[in-house]
């Protein structure tokens, strides 16, 4: 099946200068907390963690290592997904909430900067333990799509570690020309400090535009639990371990 195709537009004239910090896909840039993650849980002395489970063919029981969070296809579809936009220059926060950063970062086409700060924004909740003044990327890159996708602009979805939080928003991006927008962010409060070229600061997920409803089906108490029991006898395959990933689950695939 041929890959759909989202393409990324230069739009800063500091984009020449290097082949640095360009969009790439999400999978090439996991983080290493999550490389080094086993896939089977250990205790605080480094022993795995076990349980007894039947095999449901010979009626043994047998021993089984209970699975890690590194072995969820939830987690690792996160870490899958769309393609990665890296701050292009080193960002230094001070005092005051004053930016500092390459000048040739602050004058790009039409007088392009890439972050600068906003002011506050009134009736406009902020996260909890950040700065209530909002600041603002300005991609150097501008994302294209068929005009039947969308991409979903977001915070590097799983990554808790960075001291901003960029804010959430779709881009009907089948027009370069309209550009990306301002992307908002805040600063955890009274942080000061370097963010490092390279640091993913968005993720961008293309996703097809469709029409949905919604519907809602009820079960009666005894019909939930012969859904648990049929789940149990038919899914379930060990501690933690389900057929899902072996009979459901669509690898994900960006490049």
């Amino acid at each position: 099946m041929e890959n759909n195709v989202i393409k990324f537009h230069s739009a800063h004239p500091a984009n020449n200068d290097n082949d640095m910090y360009r969009p790439e896909p999400v999978a090439n840039n996991k983080p290493q907390w999550f490389l080094d993650k086993e896939k089977y849980s250990k205790d605080a002395n480094g022993k795995y963690y076990t349980d007894l489970f039947r095999n449901k063919e010979t009626g043994i029981l047998e021993v089984h290592k209970i699975p890690s969070w590194k072995s969820c296809p939830a987690m690792l579809d996160i870490f899958s997904s769309g393609y990665y936009l890296f701050t292009p220059t080193d960002i230094t926060f001070k005092e005051n909430l004053e930016i500092e950063y390459d000048d040739k970062w602050k004058n790009g086409g039409g007088g392009k900067k890439f972050c600068m700060p906003r002011g506050y924004e009134p009736e406009m909740p902020y996260p909890e333990g950040y700065s209530s003044n909002t600041f603002a990327w300005l991609p150097n890159w501008y994302m294209e799509v068929d005009k039947n996708y969308t991409v979903l602009l977001t915070h590097p979805i799983n990554i808790n570690d960075l001291p901003f939080k960029t804010m959430s928003g779709f881009i009907d991006a089948s027009n370069i020309l309209i550009g990306s927008g301002n992307i908002s962010f805040y600063i955890k409060e009274n942080w000061t400090g370097t963010i490092p070229a390279g640091t993913p600061y968005a993720q961008v997920i293309p996703f097809k535009n469709e029409s949905w409803s919604s519907e809602i089906v009820n079960y009666s108490n005894e019909e939930i639990q012969e859904n648990a029991k049929t789940r149990f006898e038919k899914y379930i395959v060990g501690p933690g371990l389900t057929r899902y990933k072996q009979d459901y689950w669509h690898k994900k695939h960006y490049e």
